[in-house]
């Protein structure tokens, strides 16, 4: 997971933190996100704050719910959400996961051209070269849209 968490700033929105959290053992780098001491310790209750996670997989069902259980704690915490694939998506759990996560206003999106783009400035030591969209990759996305569009019935 590659993520930015900024803080609101009048209209806009201020850079506090990015980095990049991995799988580890059995935990899922989006539980990692929310119980990592150093992120909870950037917010701030009295103030309004924007995450986003790029992931190469969307949230399993358990991760799906404890993200939704921390939005819920957190009511000054909104949350966007960049998939590369969907994760077991025929898995009716996985799918009222998602379903979920939507609920509480969290946009899930697939990523396209232009997040894969900024994931490669932002996040890849790339040496100065520049990002190089890879053949199918839009009508990759725009199949995945299509599913991901199915499950959240939109």
């Amino acid at each position: 997971m590659c993520y930015l968490l900024e803080r609101q700033k009048g209209a806009t929105f201020m850079l506090l933190d990015a980095g990049v959290f991995q799988n580890q053992a059995l935990e899922h780098a989006e539980r990692r996100f929310l119980s990592s001491p150093d992120i909870l310790q950037l917010l701030d209750g009295g103030r309004h704050y924007r995450v986003t996670w790029y992931l190469s997989w969307s949230p399993c069902s358990q991760c799906a719910r404890a993200v939704a259980g921390f939005l819920a704690q957190h009511g000054n915490v909104s949350l966007r959400i960049f998939v590369a694939r969907l994760y077991n998506h025929e898995d009716p759990e996985n799918r009222q996961g998602l379903r979920t996560l939507n609920s509480t206003g969290t946009p899930i999106r697939v990523m396209t051209n232009r997040e894969f783009a900024l994931c490669w400035e932002r996040f890849v030591r790339h040496q100065g070269a520049a990002f190089e969209p890879w053949a199918g990759l839009r009508e990759n996305a725009d199949l995945l849209l299509g599913q991901l569009e199915d499950i959240l019935g939109v």
